[in-house]
């Protein structure tokens, strides 16, 4: 058999791509043919996770961050009824209210408080990551 230049030169550097990518970057990870981060992946499943949840309250405010302070003011309301997607708890640099420091990340990436029933949802969610918003 005889192999032309451009065969062998093919032929040599197939042998040798799958060596090449054999071994990915532990802090990289090949999913739908993308390169996500650990980070990007991990806040990318978070975001998956959506729990359904109920506004219990008429006129709940939501926020881009869990603050009520002038840099974060309310953007809008939900009225009592309204679905949710719950994504995560955050309670680090927060604002308290009604003795709670809690608030409720929503799949929409808005915050409310937690407050005594203001909003309810089934099952568990988790802690959000620290700089998540």
């Amino acid at each position: 058999m005889k192999l032309t230049s451009t065969a062998f030169i093919a032929a040599a550097i197939a042998s040798l791509v799958p060596a090449a990518f054999a071994t990915p970057s532990p802090a990289i990870t090949v999913k739908d043919d993308l390169f996500f981060s650990s980070r990007a992946i991990e806040e990318r499943d978070m975001l998956v996770k959506r729990n359904p949840g109920r506004v219990e309250v008429d006129g709940l405010r939501y926020r881009r961050c869990p603050r009520t302070s002038s840099d974060c003011p309310a953007i809008g309301q939900y009225a009592i009824g309204t679905p949710v997607d719950v994504i995560c708890l955050r309670w680090n640099q927060t604002t308290v209210v009604e003795n709670s420091p809690y608030w409720v990340r929503l799949g929409n990436g808005y915050y409310v408080a937690f407050g005594s029933g203001y909003v309810s949802w089934q099952g568990g969610i988790p802690r959000c990551n620290p700089g998540s918003g």
